[in-house]
């Protein structure tokens, strides 16, 4: 999710969108979620990360949506 860092800051500095930082923490806090059901279960990890993901996409459309579209 480091890839999303400078997109994120620009979305801060020019709208100052409180949603899509909530969105971003969310898929960090995924994130963790899912290295430790990697250790716990491998059949489980296979599906959060699908689910990470389908969430990565969202993050990117949402972020995108924030800094070009109302710009």
């Amino acid at each position: 999710f480091e890839a999303y860092g400078p997109i994120k800051q620009v979305c801060i500095s020019e709208h100052s969108q409180t949603g899509s930082v909530r969105f971003y923490e969310m898929a960090a806090r995924s994130h963790v979620l899912f290295a430790i059901c990697v250790i716990l279960h491998p059949q489980v990890s296979k599906v959060l990360n699908l689910y990470i993901q389908l969430f990565a996409l969202r993050l990117e459309i949402e972020l995108f949506l924030n800094c070009h579209v109302l710009s």
